[in-house]
């Protein structure tokens, strides 16, 4: 995730089980996205606005790699763009703490294997939203 400007952020997107963050901003285009801090100090950070899911070879989406610098694997699907119109914490008592162990390299090692057979093309053209 990137802060692009001080109502902007901007994160690249992977393939999954399902492209429903995509599907919804086609719908209505609100997007919310909830950071909560899981170690001794708790607290929640909401930020509310409107979203586009960007396709990466499109003009915005060049820009916006360009932007993000290395930070894009080769295996992302399409950026997700979020223009913040409002922005609220709460105290997040009700969040547990956790210790945070690592990355699950399980995504990445998917779609070297897929993108080998062909599979991860078809599979991310497939759940493109229409």
């Amino acid at each position: 995730m990137e802060i692009l400007d001080n109502k902007t952020v901007a994160y690249a997107d992977y393939p999954g089980s399902g492209n429903e963050t995509a599907i919804h901003l086609q719908q209505n285009g609100n997007l919310t996205m909830m950071f909560a801090s899981f170690d001794k100090t708790p607290m929640i950070l909401r930020l509310y606005g409107r979203g586009e899911a960007v396709a990466l070879d499109s003009p915005m989406g060049k820009e916006l790699k360009e932007k993000l610098g290395g930070k894009v694997s080769q295996y992302a699907r399409q950026l997700i763009l979020l223009r913040i119109e409002k922005a609220k914490t709460s105290c997040g008592y009700g969040v547990p703490c956790y210790q945070y162990i690592g990355d699950r390299e399980n995504l990445i090692e998917w779609c070297k294997k897929a993108s080998i057979t062909g599979k991860i093309k078809k599979y991310m053209g497939f759940l493109w939203p229409r």
